[in-house]
């Protein structure tokens, strides 16, 4: 449960505006599909992982990780 919750206040501190109430809406990382999907990506990280530096991660190494350029979106998508 540790690693999801530092997984999530790493997202978090990238993007704090996806987590404000008013937004909710307009991010899937907010839906049922976003959350499954980081869920299981973690947890399949954590099931291959060679060594127990996943296991260790706090927030700032999940922040370090979902800051890679290849892992960002070349554009903003809203629903609306």
């Amino acid at each position: 449960m540790r690693i999801l919750n530092n997984a999530w206040k790493g997202i978090k501190s990238l993007n704090p505006e996806m987590f404000e109430k008013k937004n909710l809406c307009k991010y899937v990382i907010q839906h049922t599909i976003g959350t499954m999907v980081i869920h299981a990506i973690i947890n399949k990280m954590f099931l291959n992982a060679k060594s127990d530096k996943l296991a260790k991660a706090n927030s700032e190494d999940f922040k370090k990780l979902f800051s890679i350029p290849s892992l960002k979106p070349s554009q903003k998508y809203e629903w609306d």
